[in-house]
């Protein structure tokens, strides 16, 4: 058996708290029971697809910019995190082409029906918070498998977005970068937030298609200087401070006013 074959099935197959010993502090979660397979699950992509996307535009009036940037296969997303609806709003630019594996909250894994449901839109979880080397492991065994992946370079939704500022960039996404070496594509979103604040069930505002959203694809960010240095902390630090560079330039320019306004009433 060869190195990497057996480096794969050790993360495919169920994780236990014994694999991963937990702190004194930390209770057993998703994340040391999920199933971490390699396989893209397509049935339910496909029926409730149509469905999401279809609710997503009745409900919102989403835009997507630069879409002609992306490479066509193999590529890692990397937006900026304000709301619980970005994931499905990164996919959905590219449904049906594209089946894209992605990161989410470990906590939205705790049902069975919905670990499931997240599952079957090829989803998997992550502590927020935690080093979990085996969850890095495995986005990068999925992007050398030829897999698109959708990566939260902050690692937590951004709690006051109205700021206009991004949170520190974590060194899992310029670990993952690092090693696999695929076209890092920044995302900036906005208006998730007004959609669906931090704590808050999604809303449609003062109507429907009243709350405005914008996604737009970057160009992959440029890297090449920083792959020839060794893997390690320091790379990583410099390869996703770029990274939030890239996403921060694609920041709209325009105010928030408005958009201010309807969020602090919302959290009222």
């Amino acid at each position: 058996m060869t190195l990497r074959k057996a480096e794969s099935q050790s993360i495919s197959t169920r994780a236990r708290p014994s694999q991963y010993p937990l702190t004194p502090t930390t209770k057993a979660g998703a994340t040391d029971y999920f199933r971490y397979t390699f396989k893209t699950r397509k049935a339910l992509y496909y029926m409730v697809g149509p469905l999401l996307s279809t609710t997503f535009d009745i409900m919102w009036n989403v835009k997507y910019i630069g879409r002609e940037r992306v490479p066509r296969r193999n590529v890692i997303f990397m937006p900026n995190h304000i709301s619980h609806l970005d994931g499905f709003l990164v996919g959905k630019g590219f449904f049906p082409r594209r089946k894209i594996h992605a990161l989410a909250d470990e906590k939205l894994f705790k049902h069975p029906l919905s670990s499931w449901f997240l599952s079957n839109l090829n989803a998997f979880p992550v502590r927020k918070g935690a080093k979990q080397i085996h969850v890095v492991k495995y986005a990068i065994e999925l992007v050398k498998r030829g897999k698109d992946l959708l990566w939260f370079p902050e690692g937590q939704r951004h709690k006051q977005p109205w700021m206009r500022t991004l949170n520190p960039g974590r060194l899992g996404a310029g670990w993952i970068a690092h090693a696999t070496r695929a076209p890092i594509v920044p995302v900036f979103i906005d208006g998730a937030e007004v959609a669906m604040p931090v704590g808050k069930m999604p809303t449609k505002g003062p109507g429907f298609r009243k709350i405005k959203i914008t996604v737009e694809y970057g160009r992959p960010v440029p890297l090449d200087d920083y792959y020839d240095l060794p893997q390690g902390k320091e790379a990583s630090q410099l390869i996703v401070n770029r990274i939030m560079e890239a996403i921060e330039e694609m920041r709209p320019a325009y105010h928030y006013k408005e958009r201010e306004q309807l969020m602090l009433e919302q959290l009222r």
